[in-house]
């Protein structure tokens, strides 16, 4: 269904913002510390370290996902996410038992089936993600509701030097690139209730295209520390707009399984680029 489509494509949205910057920088490590409450009163610099000291390292992932338009159109799907460490991104979607739509992205390639009607899309990784310096494991660490360096996978704590942190109110975080970049971003973290800090939220603007990405965090930590329970997703694509989320169940995570894929065959198929996938959802 091209509606489903539409949803998946959504995750692309980071590297589909029409910059041209490219990245060299070597991916990081995410942080190993035991993960320690923050103070009401703690400082910018304290709310960042003690949020990044929640990302514990991890290999694989399988969850189940709950994915939905509300607009243009409503549409919803269950389905199942499955990740590889900075190697793979694949998302299933069924409806009545049945899979509709596979998106896969890994190093090489951003593959898209719409089983449907039969549509697909193949493009190079790098031809799109070199727009933005946004890389595999960025996108890992949106789904998981962490923080990241673009270019740099998860943010880790000797990361606060190449980033602005500001505050607008008690127990809040601003977090930006200092450098300059061809588009603005920035992340908003806040202390919860039990005094862990967590992501929150994400805003991304390059001209007429925006996105912003509400992201709830879950209250308890995983065995691989810090994860979403859900992502709101308002986008904006010039005159369009689109409204979507994805709910993600952590309680039944699957964590590093070792999971085997298969995509599907593109027999039969008909070969679509993004820009005809993207105008077919609406």
């Amino acid at each position: 269904m091209t509606r489903i489509i539409t949803l998946i494509s959504l995750l692309l949205m980071l590297a589909a913002c029409g910059t041209s910057r490219k990245t060299t920088a070597t991916p990081a490590t995410p942080g190993t510390e035991a993960p320690v409450e923050a103070a009401e009163n703690a400082t910018p610099r304290q709310l960042y370290a003690s949020m990044t000291a929640t990302y514990s390292p991890w290999q694989s992932l399988q969850m189940p996902v709950r994915a939905s338009l509300r607009s243009p159109m409503s549409v919803s799907a269950s389905g199942r996410l499955t990740m590889v460490r900075d190697s793979l991104v694949h998302l299933s979607l069924r409806m009545l038992g049945i899979e509709l739509a596979v998106v896969s992205i890994d190093k090489d390639s951003v593959r898209v089936f719409d089983k449907f009607h039969r549509y697909y899309m193949a493009e190079s990784t790098a031809a799109l993600s070199g727009r933005t310096g946004i890389t595999l494991a960025d996108i890992q660490s949106l789904l998981l509701g962490r923080a990241f360096v673009p270019g740099r996978g998860p943010a880790t704590a000797s990361m606060a030097r190449e980033l602005s942190l500001t505050s607008a109110a008690p127990g809040t975080i601003a977090i930006s690139p200092a450098g300059a970049l061809p588009y603005s971003l920035e992340m908003q973290a806040r202390r919860l209730a039990n005094g862990h800090v967590a992501l929150c939220g994400l805003n991304v603007a390059a001209g007429t295209r925006t996105a912003a990405f509400t992201i709830t965090p879950c209250e308890a930590l995983t065995r691989a520390g810090a994860t979403a329970s859900a992502i709101d997703i308002s986008a904006r694509l010039g005159t369009r707009s689109v409204s979507a989320a994805l709910t993600f169940t952590p309680e039944r995570a699957e964590w590093d399984t070792a999971p085997s894929l298969q995509l599907p065959s593109t027999r039969g198929y008909t070969h679509v680029n993004l820009a005809t996938l993207l105008k077919s959802g609406f």
